[in-house]
């Protein structure tokens, strides 16, 4: 026994050293709470699941509220609530913790889909000390699920057995709950994996084993999503957003603008990114890229995007998070042959420097801002935003 976990802490030394890096930053730093209304809503959503009073008697000093006639509802997805229901009895302060975890669990994804897909394991210092997913690890908002998610359903997917093909449709169905949006990227994703292979009969029997597979992981959270909306939102086929004004957002003229932001926030940090995946071999990247764009493109014609603050380069890709992971992959694909040795020891060290620079100074935000956020939601103030961006 002892000489198999000697084995295992060997092999997976790298893995395991930052699992233990991460995590003690974290709580050295650990969040004092949260600035917005999202983060406040998902945690409100979970301890009323577990009161069992989602359909809320309206308050008139709740400004998360929305009166949809007979009661109120909070509009947000109520998946990211589901993963916060520990909070009701390890206390409300967990809900960091929890985020946290399902980072890491992510993380171990990530670094089976490189073992996967036959990529320099140490590689996953990319993923690892990317800014952006490790600052929505150290919140309530829903990106960490919805990351967790896509690397659960790739992971299935590529291993092509019938019992991951079943769990890669879970994955799928769990997150309709958490952000309906993110389908468009699987959908892509399949479809294009489809399209691009032969056609033989044999292929013909593959793909609808393969469909048959997805379905019976994914269907059965479909028909609880469309009952789930039509016991809440009256309707199969509503949410919170078609009560809140949030579905009017969208607007074409806004697409030249967000995309060249996009454009250029996805190239910055880690240079050529996003220009990079085009160029990877990776026998799944036009499914990856094509399902990514679906989504860019999709983000870019809403008026959601905030891009005023100096922080964007670090969270200004939200919306995008669901696959960029996967188009990361990509990208290392690309790079794998000229970082490493000497250069990715240097390329670590910088990361893990930014890293704690950006978990210290939002542990300080937090704590100087929490006070004053709690203060105008007493006061049931309506624009109380004091996220960090």
């Amino acid at each position: 026994m002892k000489k198999f976990l000697l084995k295992i802490i060997k092999e997976n030394w790298l893995i395991i050293t930052l699992i233990t890096f991460l995590s003690s930053l974290f709580f050295l730093t650990y969040p004092a709470g949260y600035l917005s209304i999202d983060e406040h809503d998902y945690v409100e959503g979970a301890k009323l699941i577990w009161q069992g009073k989602l359909r809320q008697e309206c308050d008139p000093q709740n400004i998360s509220q929305i009166d949809i006639g007979d009661y109120c509802i909070y509009k947000y997805n109520i998946g990211t609530s589901f993963f916060l229901l520990p909070i009701n009895l390890l206390g409300e302060n967990a809900v960091y913790v929890i985020a946290h975890l399902a980072f890491i669990v992510s993380l171990i994804f990530f670094y089976l889909i490189l073992k996967q897909i036959k990529l320099p394991k140490e590689l996953i210092v990319f993923y690892a000390l990317f800014p952006a997913i490790t600052y929505y690890s150290r919140t309530a908002y829903s990106e960490i699920y919805s990351i967790l998610l896509s690397l659960a359903f790739f992971y299935f997917y590529i291993k092509n057995r019938r019992s991951d093909n079943i769990l890669a449709g879970v994955a799928m169905g769990i997150s309709l709950f958490v952000r309906p949006t993110n389908l468009f990227f699987y959908a892509v994703f399949i479809l294009v994996e489809v399209l691009r292979k032969p056609r033989p009969p044999v292929f013909i029997n593959n793909v609808i084993n393969l469909f048959l597979e997805l379905l019976i992981g994914f269907t059965p959270f479909v028909i609880l999503f469309l009952l789930f909306n039509d016991y809440l939102y009256l309707s199969p086929f509503k949410s919170g957003y078609s009560y809140s004004g949030d579905l009017n957002s969208f607007d074409l003229s806004l697409l030249p603008m967000n995309l060249l932001n996009y454009f250029i926030l996805l190239n910055l940090f880690l240079p050529g990114m996003l220009i990079g995946a085009f160029f990877s071999k990776n026998r799944f990247k036009w499914p990856i890229i094509l399902g990514f764009l679906v989504l860019l493109i999709f983000y870019s014609a809403t008026s959601n995007n905030n891009w005023k603050s100096d922080i964007n380069l670090i969270i200004g890709i939200r919306f995008l998070m669901p696959a960029l992971p996967l188009v990361l992959l990509l990208y290392l694909d690309v790079i794998k042959n000229i970082v490493k040795g000497r250069l990715l020891v240097i390329i670590t060290i910088v990361l893990s420097c930014i890293m704690i620079l950006m978990q210290y100074m939002h542990f300080q935000y937090l704590n100087e801002n929490v006070p004053q956020w709690l203060e105008n939601h007493k006061k049931g103030m309506q624009d109380n935003e004091l996220s960090w961006y």
